[in-house]
């Protein structure tokens, strides 16, 4: 299956107010092996270029790779010596901003046979992205593997432990009726 080309979103030329980044209101997970901010943040839009380079890089032309942050908000600055007041400068740079806990990158992975451990090379590859930008970053693993061979043991307790409420329910229906005629 050839990569999936998405086309990330353009910053928009206008000057922005600072504003503050608003939290998570659900959990950022996805299936593979992902880069999750541990600290709300700005991350600028040249750095966020950087940590692109260093996972192409290792992954090469052919392997899949998502960002999921973009530096669109724009940040201003006024030129060196200009004083106060005369309005707002002219956009310096872009950032993005980046609540805790949402995945920065996230490198999707289905099959169950790749190292589950630390040590498998992706690991190697975030940290060192992960050291190009000034926040704390957490590594996290999300994989559906189910024991199969258990799907038998559970479907049996599951059939058993219903039998039981039944049988209980139905014991507490007959003792509830003797009781009435007495």
């Amino acid at each position: 299956m050839p990569p999936i080309i998405y086309k990330s979103p353009l910053p928009v030329r206008l000057k922005a107010p600072k504003g503050r980044i608003t939290p998570l209101s659900a959990p950022d997970i996805h299936v593979g092996k992902s880069l999750v901010a541990a600290c709300p943040k700005r991350i600028r839009g040249e750095k966020l270029a950087e940590m692109k380079q260093i996972i192409r890089k290792y992954l090469g032309k052919k392997k899949e790779y998502f960002v999921d942050v973009h530096a669109t908000y724009s940040v201003t600055k006024k030129p060196d010596g200009t004083k106060m007041g005369q309005g707002k400068g002219l956009i310096d740079y872009f950032v993005a901003r980046v609540p805790a806990g949402k995945t920065i990158f996230h490198i999707p992975t289905t099959s169950p046979f790749n190292a589950l451990g630390f040590d498998d090379p992706i690991y190697k590859v975030l940290k060192k992205a992960a050291a190009k930008v000034a926040i704390p970053c957490v590594f996290r693993t999300q994989n559906n593997l189910f024991r199969v061979h258990n799907i038998k043991y559970i479907s049996q307790k599951k059939i058993l432990k219903d039998q039981l409420i039944q049988f209980n329910q139905y014991r507490s229906k007959l003792f509830t009726k003797d009781d009435n005629n007495t």
